[in-house]
């Protein structure tokens, strides 16, 4: 297996970086490129369950891409849904 390098590197130290003053254009193409990364997981039914801007590596020419997958699942027929609760606490939802 292969691991792209990302010389953006995570979003968490892009953000660190512009410390408020990111465009809204900007940010609108990250988060639709982070939804689309989502939906393309979704739709084979795979859940990522710790998303947070650790967790999604950058471009420097505009890639935005979902890593960590550690706490991913795979549901199926089978297992519709899963009831334990993983991820990062501070990043969960209440």
């Amino acid at each position: 297996m292969f691991v792209e390098f990302m010389d953006g590197g995570a979003m968490v130290d892009f953000v660190y970086f512009y410390l408020r003053k990111i465009p809204e254009n900007v940010i609108a193409y990250i988060l639709k490129q982070m939804l689309m990364g989502l939906h393309s997981l979704h739709s084979r039914r795979q859940l990522h369950r710790d998303l947070k801007s650790d967790n999604v590596l950058m471009s420097l020419n505009g890639d935005v891409k979902i890593a960590d997958f550690g706490f991913a699942i795979q549901l199926t027929k089978e297992i519709l849904n899963r009831k334990s609760l993983v991820g990062t606490p501070a990043w969960m939802a209440p």
